[in-house]
């Protein structure tokens, strides 16, 4: 990873961390037992006023926000393509990631858990994706900073396990290349855990 996005991933893990901690210092807590998205709702605001601060020092930051579930390309759906045969591969992590999912349906299937499957489409040669949290700009694919998951410490390891599959094929994809991606954990005390090892950025 060259020094400028060595420079973006430090100052976004510090964005992020300072979040996480005025998240922690709310009175009162989030409570641990809601949805995940609430927790991603409200890093992201605290992200973008981190951005906003930012902003008035980076003229290249203008036009960069933080949103969350942010599932477009202009007027076309986030999503990685893959072809299994000799074709070419448009995002070469693809089939990592398709295996996973097909691993979770299965897994899903044989505990008859008809909910949870009907939450997963399997429709090679694409899959379309939805990430927690992005750091962008909008409409465009030449600002793309950071890609984040949100996960609560006591969700099922296959689903960690996929969103930091998910989060390898957005940094790597041809298509998006986000300069960095995070997963992070949120623990009972509403702490978020940002693990060194899980920190993902773009080589």
């Amino acid at each position: 990873m060259d020094d400028k996005k060595c420079k973006i991933f430090d100052k976004i893990k510090s964005y992020i961390k300072k979040s996480a901690n005025k998240i922690k210092n709310e009175k009162p807590r989030l409570a641990h037992d809601i949805h995940e998205r609430t927790y991603a709702g409200r890093l992201a605001y605290y992200l973008q006023i981190e951005i906003e601060k930012h902003k008035k020092k980076c003229i290249s930051c203008e036009g960069i926000y933080v949103d969350v579930e942010y599932n477009k390309v202009n007027n076309d759906p986030k999503e990685f393509t893959y072809s299994d045969n000799n074709g070419t591969k448009d995002d070469s992590d693809f089939k990592e990631l398709y295996d996973k999912l097909e691993c979770i349906k299965n897994k899903f299937k044989k505990n008859d858990d008809k909910s949870s499957q009907n939450q997963i489409t399997l429709d090679i040669p694409k899959i379309k994706i939805i990430p927690d949290i992005l750091i962008h700009k909008r409409g465009s694919e030449d600002k793309n900073i950071a890609v984040i998951e949100v996960k609560k410490e006591n969700s099922r390891d296959i689903f960690k396990n996929f969103d930091k599959i998910k989060l390898k094929t957005f940094k790597v994809s041809q298509k998006y290349q986000y300069t960095c991606a995070f997963y992070l954990e949120i623990r009972e005390d509403c702490d978020f855990k940002v693990n060194e090892s899980e920190e993902l950025p773009t080589q």
